[in-house]
């Protein structure tokens, strides 16, 4: 069974014409690809149980990630950092199921 990281590759060797920037370490946290703009897409929650499994607490990894990771790709086509941690956050939202529709 391929990794993720290989299954990555292979997506984006789908586009040689373009060039994809792609975070160190955050592989699984891959959630998609915009061949649109050549970015890969993050999941910010992934990437933050990533930086806990790693060792650091949750504010350090939030603070990591913020000023580490988020703000350090300065480029025409920076990853995109898709904000789903209210997902799975049960003292906000919960989810899905409780935001109002309009």
């Amino acid at each position: 069974m391929k990794t993720v990281r290989e299954r990555l590759d292979d997506a984006l060797d789908e586009y040689p014409d373009q060039t994809f920037i792609v975070a160190d370490d955050l592989d699984d946290a891959v959630i998609g690809l915009d061949v649109q703009s050549s970015r890969v897409i993050y999941s910010v929650r992934k990437c933050l149980e990533i930086l806990v499994a790693s060792g650091m607490t949750a504010e350090d990894a939030e603070e990591h990630f913020d000023f580490n990771i988020r703000g350090a790709f300065i480029s025409p086509a920076p990853p995109i950092w898709c904000d789903d941690e209210w997902l799975a956050d049960d003292d906000k939202a919960g989810g899905l199921e409780d935001i109002e529709e309009v």
